[in-house]
């Protein structure tokens, strides 16, 4: 009985230990205002999360220990970094601006006309002349 109490209290103590670890910080472009919609990515615990409208961001119950994390957004260079976590982690980063140029960008498309003519499936038009001519009900 004495071992169970002793198991038990060790296995509390070490999920406590667990949840006071914590990531958190802000993500900011070069002129220091929140890069909201930003994803924060640690690979190595297959975890992420999104910064609010202010670039804020958080992450809970964390291991002990150095982690990879990933900042990415659309529009700024990609960040990747190495965060020692051990307790209450504050860790804020600036994202530098990226620009992304396309070779070419081609668009294609086909006239009304021309899709009625290649379609597999026969269309046939009828005017309100047609329709009143015909006092059928099944066309």
């Amino acid at each position: 009985m004495r071992s169970l109490i002793f198991s038990f209290c060790f296995l509390i103590l070490s999920i406590s230990t667990l949840a006071q670890n914590k990531l958190h910080g802000t993500v900011t472009d070069p002129d220091h205002a929140g890069v909201p919609a930003a994803s924060i990515y640690i690979p190595d615990l297959k975890r992420g999360t999104v910064t609010d409208l202010n670039g804020n961001y958080i992450f809970d119950n964390l291991p002990k220990g150095k982690i990879l994390v990933e900042f990415k957004c659309l529009g700024f260079s990609s960040v990747i970094t190495t965060i020692q976590i051990d307790g209450d982690v504050e860790f804020s980063i600036e994202m530098n601006n990226t620009i992304t140029e396309l070779s070419e960008v081609i668009v294609t498309g086909i006239s009304h006309s021309t899709e009625l003519k290649n379609n597999p499936i026969p269309i046939a038009t009828v005017n309100s002349k047609a329709l009143t001519e015909n006092s059928s009900t099944n066309l």
